[in-house]
């Protein structure tokens, strides 16, 4: 035949460019945060390997798709993974940390809304409208020198968790002669 002869790309180029999908694939996994947008994600890099390699194949180069659409789902999975395994241990982490110091909905709250009290990983400065119990404990000199660290912080807890209870349980109750937000 006639035809123009098919080429193929040099193996160096071959591993570069998968090496480059690969690349692409995690950092579009890595900051894909939703199982949609992570569909979205491996979606466009399937259609972007059958286009690539419908395209060079017009230019008669052979680029195999299914290697290079392999490679980026493979490590958008894989980054997807790494993120989520870390936003699950940082979640609890955090839910165990708050659960001692306010009601669940409000750690719940929190964790959604992380992102809009973090500046580049520091707390952002922010004018809130809070409500703050300060309490005395009759006789806590002589209470925590008579126990032990350990001890002193467990029972600390305890009072913390009670008072939390009562406070969230006053707090519930419909008072007629206040108003909330």
């Amino acid at each position: 035949g006639g035809g123009a002869r098919v080429r193929v790309l040099p193996d160096g180029v071959e591993y570069a460019l998968l090496a480059l999908l690969a690349i692409a694939g995690a950092l579009l996994g890595y900051w894909g945060h939703s199982t949609g947008r992570f569909v979205l994600i491996a979606g466009f890099g399937l259609l972007a390997a059958a286009g690539a390699g419908l395209a060079f194949l017009t230019l008669n180069w052979w680029v195999p798709n299914v290697p290079h659409a392999a490679a980026f789902v493979a490590a958008a999975a894989i980054a997807a993974s790494y993120r989520s395994l870390h936003e699950k241990r940082d979640r609890g982490v955090l839910m165990q940390l708050f659960s001692r110091h306010v009601s669940k909905s409000v750690a719940e709250d929190l964790w959604l809304k992380r992102e809009a009290f973090m500046d580049g990983g520091r707390a952002r400065a922010q004018q809130l409208t809070a409500t703050v119990l300060f309490t005395d404990i009759r006789g806590f000199t002589a209470v925590s020198e008579s126990m032990s660290a350990p001890q002193l912080v467990e029972w600390l807890n305890d009072y913390m968790q009670r008072m939390a209870a009562v406070v969230i349980a006053t707090w519930a109750r419909p008072n007629p002669n206040t108003a909330r937000c």
